[in-house]
């Protein structure tokens, strides 16, 4: 399924409380090798993080208009996560649940026929959101194979017929995803790039994520101001919006 979530992209809070300050900042350890070993050291890395839990700021900028807005996300592997959006005032107008080959969307402040009030997000796909959260297959798909690029490792993921999906630039010295660029076709779809990467409770994560829709002029800008690391996530917490 390709649902097209439409509407502007504001995030929001599931749990009440105060944000808790990020940590100061440390080198996280390279990866050291060849690029294959590289690649392998990366992919390991975030294998090692079974689940998360993330609040975070993000701004909005599509034709000249910006929005920033606060939120949280949810994301429990192989296969569940949830991004729960809302206004600064506590209104919440956007929440993704996917659990296993379910999902569901729900946006309260629109009306049945999806009229209502245009709070201006992304078009977010649900194969965008599996690629950025779920990782694994997703964001390495088909055959991946890595190569040295000066001080990076560049990696190309091709399906069986040799066509483009994914190519990730990585940082050795740092043991890191600097970029990823999604393609359909010979067109990039959708670009991410990671930045302050941090490392918590022995897990290297980025506290900066920009992300571009190149072909709609849409970009996001996450600052993230806490993560919870392998946290005990229940299955109530990604049961579909039609189904609470």
């Amino acid at each position: 399924m390709r649902a097209r979530l439409s509407g502007f992209l504001v995030p929001l809070a599931i749990a009440a409380g105060c944000a808790t300050p990020p940590p100061a900042a440390s080198p996280p350890p390279g990866c050291a090798g060849d690029a294959a070993t590289v690649l392998a050291c990366v992919r390991a890395r975030e294998d090692a993080v079974r689940s998360l839990r993330a609040r975070f700021r993000a701004t909005t900028r599509r034709q000249g208009e910006s929005h920033a807005t606060n939120g949280v996300l949810l994301v429990s592997k192989p296969d569940r996560f949830r991004l729960r959006l809302m206004l600064p005032f506590g209104l919440t107008v956007f929440d993704y649940t996917r659990d296993g080959r379910r999902s569901a969307v729900s946006l309260p402040l629109r009306g049945p026929d999806n009229q209502g009030a245009d709070d201006g997000a992304p078009p977010f796909g649900d194969i965008d959101l599996a690629e950025a959260f779920l990782r694994g297959e997703y964001a390495f798909p088909g055959a991946c194979s890595a190569e040295e690029d000066g001080a990076h490792v560049r990696v190309a993921c091709r399906d069986g017929d040799g066509r483009l999906l994914r190519e990730l630039v990585l940082d050795p010295a740092s043991g890191t995803i600097a970029s990823e660029v999604s393609h359909d076709g010979e067109r990039p779809r959708l670009a991410l790039a990671y930045s302050e990467y941090r490392v918590v409770d022995g897990a290297v994560l980025p506290f900066r994520i920009d992300l571009a829709y190149p072909q709609r002029g849409v970009a996001l800008a996450i600052e993230i101001e806490h993560y919870q690391v392998n946290p005990d996530l229940g299955a109530a917490l990604f049961r579909p919006v039609e189904l609470e």
